[in-house]
């Protein structure tokens, strides 16, 4: 007879059967975004998705846009300490012209 197993156990061995590992750590990216970020920058972007990752931001203004490509290193440097080495590789960033409030604007 088998013994027990815990369900943690089990989900573990699904996720990993199934490739899901990278792109849950890959979502995060776009979860955290905020939180890596800070406030200050979080309020005039929004990150978007993560393909092969690659992370793609909105991002308010072009000026914006100018200072973040100065601070991609960094923040690259920042998600990946946080999800992992290599989960994002670059980061795109787009300007958008669309109302941005600062708050809940880069909720996903």
């Amino acid at each position: 007879m088998m013994s027990p197993e815990h369900i943690r156990a089990i989900l573990e061995r699904v996720v990993k059967g199934l490739d899901l590992e990278r792109g849950m750590r890959e979502q995060g990216a776009v979860l955290s975004w905020d939180e890596v970020v800070g406030e200050r920058v979080a309020c005039c972007t929004r990150a978007v998705a993560i393909r092969r990752s690659v992370l793609f931001v909105e991002v308010e203004s072009s000026a914006w846009m100018h200072e973040l490509v100065f601070l991609k290193p960094m923040i690259v440097k920042r998600l990946n300490e946080r999800l992992g080495a290599g989960t994002v590789r670059d980061i795109v960033f787009s300007v958008v012209k669309r109302s941005w409030t600062g708050e809940g604007v880069n909720r996903v």
